[in-house]
């Protein structure tokens, strides 16, 4: 197979990393990889970079993936055909302007049925939206007994997976005094706030094990680590929830960075906290919910 160029589009540079990692690490051949944080910035680079394979995020902010996936489609169809590029010969093909090169299009039942929106495939080239606004909405009613260890197996199951790192129960009581704070929104039939909070030193170890560096080496992606784990455990704990999961959306995650704070839920709630050792470590998952 000939050499591919990819683009990856992921409002996190540390899961754009990972993916182009695991691309490599599964013998794709890849002589380019092009990075965008959202699917306008993915927009603009097709203009001038046409690639073979695109790898998009759902969820991220000015563009997400699904209308990135309904732009390109646009242009697809009023091009009438990709143009590409004979790799084994070095020649242009000369072929009416596409943003993907060496395709037949856009495959959407490779388009993840996520919260939110929901994709189906209506053959090749096509794809049927049904909004979230138009989903019968479920009911959650708060269970503390329940959610409470379905909460702390997402947690176990994202390091487990993510960082290859079993969490254990931790025993640390009293005030939470992490110094990062990542916190995702929940909108929908859960409508509330999920967050982690850790020590600057725990939030450099995530990051350092999910892109597979020395800790003294990871910069701000520390910061960007922490808010994909936030992001993971609140998807993967609400996809756990029965008839909930496809009724509830997720935000972008907020990061926060200090000890000199405290946050309060200006409508009242239920609350759960889970206490975890990582690393040696202490670390807070809290899901705090309107009533």
């Amino acid at each position: 197979m000939s050499q591919i160029r990819a683009l990856i589009v992921d409002d996190s540079s540390v899961m754009r990393k990972i993916v182009e990692r695991s691309l490599r690490q599964a013998g794709l051949d890849l002589s380019s990889v092009f990075e965008a944080g959202n699917g306008a910035e993915a927009l603009g680079l097709l203009d001038t970079n046409p690639v073979d394979l695109i790898l998009s995020d759902i969820n991220m902010p000015v563009m997400d993936g699904l209308e990135f996936v309904r732009q390109i489609q646009t242009v697809e169809k009023a091009s009438g055909h990709p143009r590409g590029h004979d790799h084994n010969r070095g020649e242009r093909v000369q072929r009416r302007a596409s943003p993907l090169a060496r395709s037949q299009g856009i495959h959407p039942q490779t388009i993840y049925a996520g919260p939110g929106q929901r994709a189906c495939s209506a053959g090749i080239g096509t794809m049927t939206m049904t909004p979230f606004s138009e989903s019968p909405l479920a009911t959650a009613v708060f269970d503390r007994a329940t959610w409470t260890p379905l909460l702390e197996l997402s947690a176990r199951e994202v390091f487990d997976i993510m960082l290859c790192t079993k969490l254990n129960a931790c025993g640390a009581t009293g005030a939470n005094h992490g110094e990062f704070t990542a916190l995702v929104g929940l909108a929908g039939s859960l409508c509330g706030v999920l967050s982690i909070r850790c020590t600057n030193q725990a939030a450099r170890i995530m990051a350092s094990k999910m892109l597979g560096m020395p800790p003294e080496e990871v910069d701000n992606d520390s910061w960007d680590a922490l808010g994909e784990i936030a992001n993971m455990i609140a998807g993967n704990f609400k996809g756990k929830l029965s008839g909930v999961g496809n009724h509830c959306m997720l935000s972008v995650p907020t990061i926060i960075v200090g000890t000199d704070y405290e946050t309060r839920s200006v409508t009242g709630g239920n609350m759960i906290e889970v206490i975890f050792d990582f690393e040696q470590k202490p670390l807070w998952v809290t899901l705090e919910l309107q009533h």
